[in-house]
């Protein structure tokens, strides 16, 4: 894709490595991109566009809050995310451990905000 986009996207795939999604994808005009996860699509957006536009590069200096929307996971709200960079340099489960029990969407998150922590806030983790 030779231009950036109205809006991004970002897929499971990647975290699975099957493909990589490009930088005008990643990084639309507008901090909204559309999910593509467990055989569905669904919308993810923040309304911290100081923190989007300091994130373009992929590295998490400060915590910011992400909204996520997935019609088909029965949510009765949008849920809050908050991305955290990972200072202490908390382990993160593998993604190739089978027991691990690592929310798809954690695993999207990450392909966009490379090793950062993201913190449902109460919601449960969509698995």
């Amino acid at each position: 894709v030779p231009h950036q986009g109205q809006v991004g996207f970002l897929t499971l795939h990647e975290a699975y490595k099957y493909f990589e999604v490009g930088v005008h994808y990643k990084m639309p005009q507008d901090p909204v991109w559309v999910i593509y996860s467990e055989s569905h699509y669904s919308v993810m957006f923040s309304e911290d566009v100081e923190a989007f536009e300091a994130t373009r590069d992929g590295k998490v200096d400060r915590s910011f809050d992400l909204y996520y929307w997935d019609s088909l996971a029965n949510q009765d709200e949008v849920i809050k995310l908050t991305v955290t960079p990972n200072t202490q340099n908390e382990e993160l489960p593998d993604i190739d451990d089978e027991k691990a029990l690592i929310p798809p969407l954690d695993l999207v998150v990450r392909t966009k905000w490379h090793g950062c922590l993201v913190d449902w806030n109460g919601s449960e983790p969509i698995l």
